[in-house]
């Protein structure tokens, strides 16, 4: 009877290895690790100081944050050096280039183009992984404000809508105006 019960289990768990062995070599699934972090100021934010490899059936990057969160390796001082323009990323993962190497991200792009035309310019990347426009707002408040850049630019996207709705950060009085809720996400 111990004999036949052992048997049993062994073969469940060989059963059980076996299937995850197969799914893992015939469907694999993303490895999505988003490395966000509560701020300060009651949103999230991407970790600080990390670099990590994410991959997906169709690419594989590595991402880097400074010591801020921005996605870039680079550390930006609060003010800009005379003459250069300084444009701030806000929004989620397109902005932040989730599964692009950075130079192949919107930031990368943008910072290749204007100084290939002569422009000297900073892009700094305050994009987080699943921002709405409410956590945007915070985020440019109470960060991206302080490095004074000369353009915001503010990503949209239609999950907004229900992430502005989970993260519970502002909501419509009745007259229509916006307003805190003074909660955290």
């Amino acid at each position: 009877m111990i004999r036949k019960t052992l048997l049993i289990g062994l073969a469940g768990l060989y059963i059980l290895l076996f299937g995850e062995v197969f799914l893992r070599v015939m469907d694999p699934q993303p490895l999505m690790p988003r490395y966000v972090v509560g701020t300060d100021w009651g949103i999230r934010g991407n970790e600080p100081s990390i670099t990590y490899s994410h991959w997906t059936p169709e690419t594989a990057t590595t991402i880097t944050t400074n010591s801020l969160g921005m996605r870039d390796s680079r550390e930006f001082a609060e003010r800009a050096k005379p003459g250069v323009c300084r444009i701030a990323l806000m929004g989620d993962s397109y902005f932040m280039g989730y599964e692009a190497d950075i130079e192949d991200s919107i930031a990368g792009f943008l910072e290749a183009d204007f100084e290939a035309a002569g422009y000297d310019l900073d892009v700094l990347n305050f994009a987080v992984s699943g921002h709405g426009t409410s956590e945007m707002i915070l985020h440019f408040e109470n960060l991206a404000a302080r490095f004074s850049p000369d353009i915001a630019v503010f990503q949209f996207h239609a999950s907004d809508y229900t992430d502005n709705i989970r993260a519970n950060l502002h909501r419509l009085t009745p007259d229509d105006d916006v307003v805190a809720t003074g909660g955290t996400y």
